[in-house]
């Protein structure tokens, strides 16, 4: 297990706990609690990749880029929100990250790994 990956997860996990508890006008409550499991999603994903691939790049790569990509929507969404229905965002975030960043980063990282060993 790389504990950089861990830690990364952790960190969006955490990322996500704080938008639930504190970016919602209620707290944590019956709306915003499935939508942060849902937002936690991505990063169960790299985790399982952890057991999925002897390179330990690729997950840490995976990760490292959903992380990247969920840090960016907080910015848009509670630092410079461009239009009201910028926290809508939120829900559709998860679905971007399995579908763009996690393949993008194995793929990132099976590279580096295949470039390293050549």
């Amino acid at each position: 297990m790389n504990p950089c990956t861990l830690a990364l997860a952790g960190l969006g996990a955490a990322l996500h706990v704080y938008i639930a508890t504190f970016g919602s006008a209620n707290g944590l409550d019956a709306f915003t609690a499935p939508l942060m499991f849902w937002a936690f999603t991505p990063y169960v994903v790299c985790v399982l990749l952890l057991a999925a691939f002897r390179a330990q790049l690729v997950p840490l790569l995976a990760v490292g880029l959903v992380l990247v990509a969920d840090c960016a929507l907080f910015l848009s969404v509670f630092a410079w929100p461009d239009s009201a229905t910028a926290s809508a965002e939120l829900s559709f975030a998860p679905l971007g990250n399995l579908l763009v960043s996690i393949p993008f980063g194995v793929l990132l990282g099976w590279l580096a790994e295949y470039r390293a060993h050549k």
